[in-house]
């Protein structure tokens, strides 16, 4: 307390000089009022028991204006669920979505399309804000919601494939597992439709079976990375963040693992616009050599006319390369299930083993792990 008297009194005679009494008085209020703030946020954090390793990332989702405010809840809701933090997660990603949703019906709302100063993110980035949502309200056990969240997945990425209606492998599976648990064999057929229709046959991948219930969901690696480019900055690229896992097994302990791939790829999800790669935007828009744009002709047209503005490189930065999922049968009482990380040459790179509790009151689970 006598320090903040201290600092304040300091304060107050520094601006009094060029500010005047009014104004001197005027930022010490302010700065009084963001010491009050401070202390209660931290009061808050110690209620809650947010882990150091959050902490940061919980400061910025508090105290970040509008701007930074979806930006900050994306990334606070996925690390505090890969840290079992879920009803945390859960609130994060639920105020990203009402504001990204808010975001969307302004803009619609406008005749002429303008730059959001909201974060809308990219089709890639929404989508995956309702995956993870829907795995969410799985551990909540809200099994109609889940599939509701990854029906939406599918919808965001509708913009992006030539049927219009998404390609996300993991939605279709996830909906899959939700609607078999929560025994919605309507919705279960209406998602094994979709799994089928993206996969195209493939055999990548296995679908939940009955009876199974622990859903795992191992992240690995960087998403993508993004640049800006062009004379004026106006192209956002999208470059390939690093993973050196290809494989992840997973199983309970002393019987024989599950290997599975990928179920989706999150650069490759970033950069396939209607069937084809691309790395490059201007305005939302693809840039590529089929279509006869590039940096250097979107500046040739726009010669004589205002400079286009600034790419959005604001991101969820902590999205992975990779999601695998995969799910277990466990019986009542306390599994083991080991999970483990395997590179190109199958040494293995990444390891974690988890203590997997099943109750009646409690009889599925959430497995969600990460392996950078």
């Amino acid at each position: 307390m006598v320090l903040r008297t201290l600092w304040q009194g300091f304060l107050a005679v520094l601006v009094l000089l060029g500010l005047g009494i009014a104004g001197a008085l005027r930022l010490v209020a302010i700065e009084s009022s963001s010491l009050d703030r401070a202390q209660a946020l931290h009061a808050r954090m110690a209620a809650e028991d947010i882990p150091p390793s959050l902490r940061r990332l919980y400061l910025d989702y508090s105290l970040g204006d509008d701007n930074q405010r979806i930006c900050a809840s994306l990334k606070l809701g996925l690390a505090s669920a890969r840290e079992s933090r879920y009803s945390l997660a859960a609130r994060a990603l639920d105020e990203a979505i009402v504001r990204i949703r808010a975001a969307q019906s302004a803009q619609a709302s406008r005749k002429k399309p303008m730059a959001s100063p909201w974060f809308l993110g990219e089709p890639y980035e929404r989508s995956a804000l309702y995956l993870y949502r829907a795995v969410l309200y799985i551990q909540q056990e809200n099994f109609a919601a889940a599939i509701a969240a990854a029906k939406k997945c599918l919808e965001e990425d509708g913009i992006t494939t030539e049927d219009g209606q998404g390609d996300w492998a993991s939605a279709a599976w996830v909906a899959s597992y939700a609607a078999g648990v929560a025994g919605d064999e309507k919705a279960k057929k209406q998602a094994i439709r979709i799994w089928n229709r993206i996969q195209g046959g493939s055999t990548k991948g296995a679908l939940p079976v009955a009876g199974d219930n622990i859903l795992v969901l191992v992240e690995t690696g960087e998403g993508p990375h993004k640049l800006r480019r062009g004379k004026n900055g106006e192209i956002l690229v999208l470059a390939e963040g690093p993973d050196r896992v290809r494989r992840v097994t997973v199983g309970l302990v002393g019987q024989k693992p599950l290997v599975i791939g990928p179920t989706e790829d999150l650069y490759w999800q970033a950069t396939t616009w209607r069937g084809q790669h691309v790395e490059a935007f201007l305005n939302g828009q693809p840039v590529t050599s089929s279509t006869g744009q590039s940096s250097d002709s979107s500046e040739e047209a726009s010669a004589g006319e205002s400079a286009p503005s600034l790419a959005d490189i604001r991101s969820w930065s902590n999205l992975p390369h990779r999601i695998f999922l995969a799910s277990l049968r466990c019986p009542e009482g306390t599994s083991r299930v080991r999970l483990q990380g395997l590179d190109e040459q199958n040494r293995v790179v990444a390891e974690s083993t988890w203590r997997v509790p099943i109750s009646s009151d409690k009889p599925n689970g959430v497995i969600w792990d990460f392996f950078p």
